[in-house]
């Protein structure tokens, strides 16, 4: 058989499978109401029946089930993420372990990652790494359609190590910053008094503890005579749900 009559075999038959499970899908989807847990259960085991039994070559099926259940957790939002028990693993790893990262509050926009803020005072924002940056490459890995965990872990290494990023910035060419990473401290908040008895309360981060400095030197300007309160929130990006509640009361 020539190469071509091959490969026009193996297009017909990827085709018919995607007929199949596609076709199967629609049929059940058709059937079953859109509100119940249990239908939506049925379609989602369909499916995977479907790609186990009609795909054009032995899936993985380990691999598909775990792109279906990060593409679960991506549907919720940009932040939220599946991760194995490996990746679990590993992440516990990390956290005791000596690794730095860059200090910047990240998310995924349209596949892209994105950052929604560095943190003040950290690599990242010493480097020149702006909030609405999108980050094209770490080092030579491309971003694109990878979790926000893996994009983490490239992120993060030893003190000191250096991990250049290729920068997409509005209105500008796209650029390479080299980021040094280590551990920061920044502070948790500021606060100045301005003409006209206004205080300005500025907020940088949420980690647990924080939430007290902030009302600490919320008190400071109210003692001062403050009668008007600007709360910057700017730096914060991120951080411990029960801190910012704390702020808020």
């Amino acid at each position: 058989m020539s190469f071509k009559n091959k490969f026009g075999l193996v297009a017909l038959s990827a085709a018919l499978a995607l007929y199949t499970i596609a076709g199967g899908w629609l049929a059940t989807r058709a059937q079953q109401p859109a509100n119940d847990p249990g239908a939506q259960q049925k379609i989602f085991e369909s499916v995977l029946n479907h790609i186990q039994n009609d795909y054009v070559d032995e899936p993985n099926m380990e691999k598909v089930r775990a792109g279906a259940l990060r593409g679960l957790a991506y549907g919720l939002d940009p932040y939220s993420t599946y991760l194995t028990a490996e990746q679990v693993k590993d992440y516990r790893a990390g956290n005791k372990s000596n690794q730095a990262g860059i200090g910047a509050e990240l998310s995924q926009v349209a596949s892209f990652l994105y950052v929604v803020a560095p943190e003040k005072g950290s690599p990242a924002d010493s480097a020149g790494v702006r909030a609405g940056d999108v980050i094209e490459y770490i080092d030579a890995k491309a971003t694109r359609d990878i979790s926000l965990y893996d994009a983490r872990q490239l992120l993060n290494g030893a003190p000191g190590t250096e991990v250049k990023l290729r920068i997409l910035r509005a209105n500008v060419r796209p650029l390479t910053l080299t980021v040094r990473r280590g551990s920061f401290r920044a502070p948790a908040s500021e606060a100045r008094m301005e003409a006209g008895k206004i205080g300005i309360l500025r907020i940088n981060g949420l980690d647990n503890g924080e939430a007290a400095e902030a009302r600490a030197r919320l008190q400071e300007l109210l003692k001062q005579g403050a009668q008007k309160i600007v709360l910057d929130l700017r730096s914060v990006a991120g951080g411990e749900i029960q801190e910012g509640v704390t702020v808020a009361t």
